[in-house]
């Protein structure tokens, strides 16, 4: 008895010496599961001494993640990207269909609106082409010199003849629809082809008239096949739509063919001011 009293301190002295031993420490090549956050952990907290201690690194790992993020195309439209903007100029056309068309086809001059239309169709398709593989500040600066160009020669006085040739409309139409699917302007060039002539007023606007309207409904399907005509251009066209369709119906009640000069010098404004509004200067 006096033995096992004896051996009791010492048992407890035992038991306290293993509580107090370190843990057994695991190798962490046999433990990948522990070894991994632990390399975690040492590298996040090595990162932290060197942006610490070296701004430059700090610098540029900000610089890093800020071209990371997205960037806002400003090319087209002021607030929509360029594709968009294409597509929802085409949709919102549609509402001319019912209300400027049948009036305007009764007296345009049917053969050059169809030898424009078919050719500038035909071009729609490699233009939207064109907008997605060339830099849109290079798009921007070749039409607007382009229009810029022929906006000097209409006011210098040039004119077209009466009744221009085939190759002429056709040549007009397919530089219309290249750039109609680049930027969505299909009008400038045909506008400024039609004010060249001296036709009656009535008929220089039908003509216009029946020209856009016709290429931006031809145009859908081809908008459709290159997935174009997501919800966000439905959207938009949406939001867009009744003020165009109030816009159109103003022009139409203000029209006055009396005031055939006046209706020449507003076409040339508004060919004029799409230049300037395009001019890649402004950002």
């Amino acid at each position: 008895a006096s033995q096992e009293v004896n051996l009791a301190p010492a048992a407890r002295m035992a038991s306290q010496e293993v509580n107090l031993a370190p843990a057994p420490q695991h190798d962490q090549g046999d433990d990948p599961v522990l070894a991994a956050p632990m390399a975690s952990q040492e590298g996040n907290q090595a990162l932290r001494c060197n942006l610490v201690d070296n701004p430059v690194l700090a610098a540029q790992m900000v610089n890093q993640e800020s071209n990371q993020a997205p960037q806002h195309n400003q090319v087209g439209a002021a607030v929509l990207g360029p594709s968009v903007a294409v597509a929802v100029v085409n949709v919102i056309t549609l509402c001319a269909v019912f209300t400027i068309l049948p009036p305007a086809w009764a007296i345009a001059n049917k053969r050059q609106v169809l030898w424009l239309v078919i050719p500038a169709f035909i071009a729609v398709a490699p233009g939207f082409w064109l907008l997605r593989v060339l830099d849109p500040m290079l798009i921007r600066w070749m039409l607007s010199v382009l229009v810029a160009a022929c906006l000097i020669a209409l006011v210098r006085g040039w004119t077209r003849p009466l009744n221009p040739s085939r190759i002429a409309l056709a040549s007009v139409g397919a530089g219309a629809g290249l750039m109609g699917g680049m930027t969505g302007l299909i009008g400038p060039l045909v506008i400024l082809f039609n004010l060249a002539g001296r036709e009656e007023i009535r008929r220089t606007r039908a003509n216009i008239l029946c020209f856009l309207i016709l290429l931006s409904v031809m145009s859908l399907p081809q908008l459709a096949l290159q997935g174009l005509l997501d919800a966000q251009v439905w959207w938009y066209s949406a939001a867009f739509a009744p003020f165009f369709l109030a816009g159109l119906l103003i022009g139409r009640w203000l029209f006055d063919p009396r005031y055939e000069a006046l209706v020449r010098g507003m076409g040339y404004a508004v060919v004029g001011g799409s230049v300037l509004v395009g001019l890649p200067v402004w950002g």
